[in-house]
């Protein structure tokens, strides 16, 4: 049906006409009135929209105070080249250092091409330095464009921060860089397969129009430059990879006991039914999720990949669920996985072989892992997504499964989510991830008591690492989630506490007053730990700011002031609320 698709039988034309398109001479952009270098700068630009939007961002960084740019686009309009000549302009006007992050340093290239191309115009000699292939720094007399990592960024120094790509970064990062730069320019794709440019629009955006004291400047690239204009090819692209997916309208009030869990007809989906589809997609557009044309082809294509919506009376979508199906791998695949070779697929099974060898068994059970879950954003806080885990672990107990699972990056909202609603932390990644800068989690419900034995003693073992590594691998994680990786969970588990006479004793005058804490910190932390390894009725309930302190200065080792300031509280006093949180713990696991 499509005018740009055809189809051919060896060299014949089964289907298919030309075109014709008219032919467009492209206008020169009409360029400021100046002269010298600035003015061969601007001449690189191919579009009135790229020209205007060069003096937009002159505007901004020329000014006091603090100024955030934002410039959105659909695909093919020049906004990375656009940057990269901002890049440049900036440096003839005198900033010195640039920095530019995006999700991954193979989506900035055409940035550092075009800020070569403006200053090399501009008579500048630059120096390229590489990184695994990838221009990763330009260096000229006026100064240095660098790339950093998204969460790297926020440790560094620089006079202005570029970010490409920004809907492919979670938000709460970009705030984070936002309070860190003074000048900050953005850009991101509205719709296509770098991110998810609507949620961006939505969420973001909406948050930073509402910020005082920001000089904020927002910029549309909207003449093509990939394209011609209404170009049939670029409108078959964004119909095939469902790259404008937009969620239902939804207006009703709704009842969530009243919303029903149902299993769709991928296949009618795919064939007949495409607004369901795009329904389906769209929300995960609107949400936190990095969408790429694979995930599309997963659904479509891998017999282990599921879909299962939980959908309102009228039949809109509300939550949309992305699974697959893991576990029952064969022995050849085990011994892969611990020589360090896991296959693709079986996150969750090839993650317990490879931290938890003893319970390698586990591999043999069928479990459900949910790769992405994602509610209609005007039904976000209803239940809706707890009812949707309800209802697929009933299906998955049903239907033979011995697990339901999840992996996602960890922050205390997430992590409170999917704890309420019954599943178990095992495993957290020894690195950051490098475009989030957050550890990834794994959790995971079992569906039947077997199972249910083996999950508490892995997560035990996974209470063990992570307690003897908060001082070293994780001396950095967020206490608050550590908070509730650690939480007690609904076993009753009394785990004892093994002191020598002499840290009892130190111990006990620590709490007394007599003794400060550096003497006595070997036997806190044995407490500690005690109290994180317990469960149930005989864990004490200590709360969770308390715990984060405990967790930042003992089990971390941080300073007095270092703690302070990560928990954004005054010092003054913190020492005395220690001592006190240590008393209350010894006189619960001692008394």
């Amino acid at each position: 049906e499509n005018p740009s698709v055809w189809v051919f039988d060896g060299w014949k034309v089964v289907k298919g006409e030309l075109l014709h398109p008219k032919e467009k001479v492209r206008e020169k952009p009409r360029i400021p009135e100046i002269s010298g270098a600035i003015k061969r700068l601007y001449r690189l630009t191919l579009t009135q929209d790229q020209a205007e939007a060069l003096q937009v961002v002159e505007t901004a960084m020329r000014e006091k105070g603090r100024s955030i740019v934002v410039i959105t686009s659909n695909r093919g309009r020049g906004k990375s080249a656009l940057l990269g000549l901002s890049a440049a302009l900036l440096l003839r006007l005198g900033v010195h250092k640039i920095l530019i992050t995006a999700p991954g340093r193979e989506e900035v290239q055409t940035v550092f091409e075009m800020a070569e191309k403006g200053l090399t115009a501009m008579k500048e000699k630059v120096r390229r330095e590489f990184k695994d292939k990838w221009i990763s720094r330009l260096r000229c007399d006026k100064g240095v464009i660098d790339f950093i990592l998204p969460y790297k960024a926020l440790s560094e120094s620089g006079e202005v921060i570029f970010v490409d790509e920004a809907a492919g970064i979670r938000v709460p990062l970009l705030f984070k860089l936002v309070q860190r730069f003074h000048k900050v320019i953005f850009a991101s794709t509205v719709h296509g397969y770098e991110g998810a440019g609507r949620g961006f629009s939505l969420r973001f955006l909406k948050s930073l129009e509402e910020e005082k004291n920001v000089n904020l400047y927002r910029i549309e690239l909207k003449e093509p430059i990939r394209y011609a204009p209404k170009d049939p090819v670029e409108n078959w692209l964004y119909d095939v990879l469902l790259l404008d997916a937009e969620p239902a309208e939804i207006w009703e009030l709704i009842e969530t006991k009243k919303c029903l869990y149902l299993k769709p007809d991928l296949d009618l989906w795919f064939e007949k039914d495409e607004e369901k589809l795009r329904e389906f997609i769209g929300i995960y557009v609107l949400a936190h999720y990095r969408n790429r044309p694979n995930d599309l082809l997963i659904l479509a294509d891998a017999p282990h990949h599921l879909a299962r919506v939980v959908a309102t009376e009228e039949g809109n979508i509300a939550v949309a669920l992305h699974l697959a199906e893991e576990g029952e791998m064969t022995e050849d695949l085990v011994e892969q996985t611990l020589h360090g070779k896991p296959p693709s697929g079986n996150l969750i099974p090839a993650c317990v072989v490879r931290y938890y060898a003893p319970f390698k068994d586990f591999v043999r059970l069928k479990g459900i892992r949910i790769v992405r879950i994602a509610t209609h954003p005007k039904l976000m806080g209803q239940g809706l997504g707890s009812l949707a885990l309800e209802r697929l672990c009933e299906e998955a107990k049903k239907e033979g499964f011995d697990w339901v699972g999840a992996s996602f990056g960890a922050d205390v909202k997430l992590l409170k989510f999917w704890l309420r609603n019954g599943f178990t932390p095992i495993h957290i990644s020894p690195m950051r991830n490098f475009i989030s800068g957050e550890f990834s989690v794994i959790v995971v419900k079992p569906l039947n008591g077997e199972v249910e034995e083996t999950v508490r003693k892995i997560h035990r073992e996974f209470k063990i690492r992570l307690l003897e590594s908060l001082h070293d691998t994780y001396f950095n994680l967020e206490p608050q989630v550590a908070v509730y990786l650690l939480r007690s969970q609904p076993w009753e588990i009394t785990e004892d506490l093994r002191l020598t006479s002499s840290q009892r004793s130190r111990l006990m005058e620590y709490v007394e007053g007599s003794l400060a804490y550096e003497s006595a910190c070997d036997s806190v932390k044995a407490i500690l730990k005690t109290h994180f390894l317990s469960s149930g009725k005989s864990r004490m309930n200590l709360g969770v700011d308390a715990e984060a302190k405990l967790i930042v200065r003992c089990l971390q080792s941080r300073s007095w002031e270092k703690t302070a300031e990560i928990l954004e509280i005054r010092p003054v006093g913190l020492k005395s609320e220690i001592r006190s949180y240590v008393r209350k713990l010894v006189e619960h696991y001692e008394g």
